[in-house]
């Protein structure tokens, strides 16, 4: 129909299908570069990607094809909005800036979780567009140059060309070394720092911009722009770290942090002079404690106790030196002589390229969580240099008991959903949610003083939260079970997140082999809305377009017809 846009690989136009009017984006690779045949798989590589990832929040391709000789193109959903970059001529409210970086990470996280990372992730591969009742829908797009993490690929491409744009790549990607999905956090940490400041934190040349983001640390956010809660800053700045091992695990990680900068809590964490004068003299008046033989702390990942380095420590905290920093306000596990065992909660971060400025080691600060009698009795006996001998077992923690019983209650329930007391058509967002707020309350438990009895149920229960995200976080996965459900709404969002329609097919033939009587009772429902359509009568229509669909949950044509009635309902032709 017309052009809508035209980049270094490609055109994108406007296309429309001929019979049923829908409209699609039709990206069409450069006639100059589809005599590179790397250049032509690099192109079908943004397929390839977006179908094995399928999220909601990453932009669906439909079809690849050629036109012989050398007319490469790609079928995508047309999109009606802008990109993020038409937003960022002023710093963004936190709030909003919020809700679109949660789905960004949250399509991130998809990705690597399949091994691909995007590799060129700014302002103008973010597209806002609407979806509901929400205003700022994000697809992400152009995968065109991702890659597997399995394939260890160069930060150059076969041509020679640096992948990438320089404003947004992290040190790694111009530096030779392997890139994994903590690029893609450094280069959304830099869209986070545009969107917060309306500024870019390097500017400059090619050269500068290579050098800066390798050797120059950025103007903190909240200098440029004062409404900005430290925290906030704090964390875009993390995000914005050098060295890979010191950005978030996870973007989800990164997106947590965000969303807590702007909690209460948060608001009270001291500035960088506060935090130096509180956490320096951590010691009481009198005479200074006794060095703690043997500190550690429960590794989560190896499942081990880990030896740490104590720098300060009172009754009521400690701070460790590290350079690996677990979440603000997580709880903790500490073992003192391998004996006692005490909870804690983190509450304060001196990150590396703070540690010179404040005056202190990397590390964070613990408060120590309040304790059992016989936990009390023996810190006390620690601080004046004894040694108590503690139970060769925990306590029964009778708080963490109701905790558990609850979560065991849930998970006796063999429906997935009711496990996450979640609704059969929630979005895969919200399933991920859920999943990540139960992990955090077993880690929150594990990190408490309880028996070895409550310690193995813990470890049941994670087993059947991973169970249940393998049922329904995927939507291949999903729509089997759904399928068993005749949900079909909740099939129509595993169509929505990417499952394809041979993947649907081959479903739909092992659901119809086990229900023979399914596809007839399903036909005869829609030849009855299709009558009432005919009337006018849209409301029994989309009534009877349920009942088909709740004998054939699979059908992909039936879901067009449903799907289009109830648009048709919703926004009646005048």
């Amino acid at each position: 129909m017309r052009l809508i846009g035209e980049g270094g690989m490609g055109a994108v136009y406007l296309g429309e299908h001929t019979l049923i009017g829908s409209k699609v984006a039709i990206k069409i690779l450069h006639e100059h570069l589809a005599t590179h045949p790397q250049l032509v798989q690099r192109f079908y590589a943004e397929a390839k990607a977006v179908n094995l990832i399928g999220h909601a929040n990453i932009v669906n391709i439909f079809d690849m094809n050629l036109i012989p000789p050398r007319l490469y193109y790609l079928i995508m959903e047309y999109l009606e909005g802008h990109p993020l970059n038409h937003l960022l001529t002023k710093p963004m409210e936190c709030m909003v800036a919020l809700g679109i970086l949660e789905q960004v990470c949250d399509a991130l996280d998809a990705a690597h979780a399949h091994g691909v990372v995007h590799r060129d992730l700014k302002p103008e591969n973010i597209f806002i567009t609407k979806a509901g009742r929400n205003e700022c829908f994000v697809k992400v797009l152009d995968f065109g140059i991702a890659k597997l993490f399995s394939e260890n690929a160069s930060h150059k491409t076969l041509a020679g060309m640096i992948v990438g744009t320089p404003e947004y790549m992290a040190p790694e990607q111009t530096s030779g070394l392997p890139i994994d999905a903590k690029a893609d956090i450094y280069s959304l940490g830099v869209v986070a720092y545009a969107m917060s400041t309306a500024k870019l934190p390097f500017g400059g040349g090619l050269a500068d911009l290579l050098v800066a983001h390798r050797e120059r640390l950025p103007t903190p956010p909240d200098r440029l722009n004062s409404k900005l809660p430290k925290a906030w800053s704090d964390a875009i700045l993390k995000a914005l770290s050098k060295n890979p091992k010191e950005r978030y695990e996870t973007a989800v990680a990164f997106a947590e942090a965000l969303a807590w900068a702007l909690t209460p809590a948060a608001q009270v964490v001291p500035s960088a002079s506060a935090a130096a004068s509180a956490l320096s003299p951590l010691r009481e008046s009198g005479p200074p404690p006794p060095a703690l033989p043997g500190v550690e702390i429960w590794d989560e990942t190896r499942q081990a106790w880990s030896p740490q380095k104590l720098i300060e420590w009172n009754s009521s905290g400690c701070f460790i030196e590290d350079t690996h920093l677990p979440p603000l306000f997580s709880g903790v596990r500490m073992r003192i002589a391998s004996q006692l065992v005490l909870t804690a909660e983190v509450v304060q971060h001196v990150r590396p390229e703070q540690s010179q400025q404040w005056h202190l080691p990397a590390g964070y600060g613990l408060q120590f969580s309040p304790q059992e009698p016989s936990g009390k009795h023996m810190l006390a006996s620690i601080q004046q240099g004894k040694y108590p001998t503690p139970p060769a077992e925990s306590l029964h923690n009778a708080q963490a008991d109701k905790e558990i019983s609850a979560l065991q209650k849930r998970f006796e329930q063999t429906d997935p959903y009711a496990q996450l007391e979640l609704h059969k058509d929630a979005e895969f967002s919200h399933i991920r949610a859920r999943v990540r707020e139960i992990q955090k309350t077993l880690q929150t438990l594990e990190a408490q003083n309880i028996s070895n009895q409550q310690r193995q149920t813990l470890q049941k229960l994670k087993g059947n939260l991973e169970k249940t995200l393998a049922t329904i976080g995927s939507p291949l996965a999903r729509a089997a079970l759904d399928a068993q459900q005749k949900n079909f709404r909740g099939i129509a969002r595993s169509i929505a997140a990417g499952l394809s329609a041979l993947e649907v097919e081959q479903l739909r033939k092992n659901y119809l082999s086990s229900n023979p009587k399914a596809e007839g009772l399903a036909h005869f429902k829609m030849l009855m809305a299709d009558a009432l359509s005919k009337k006018g009568d849209l409301s029994k229509a989309i009534q009877f377009m349920e009942e088909a669909l709740f004998q054939d949950p699979l059908n992909l044509a039936l879901h067009q017809r449903y799907w289009t009635l109830r648009k048709d309902f919703q926004e009646p032709h005048t």
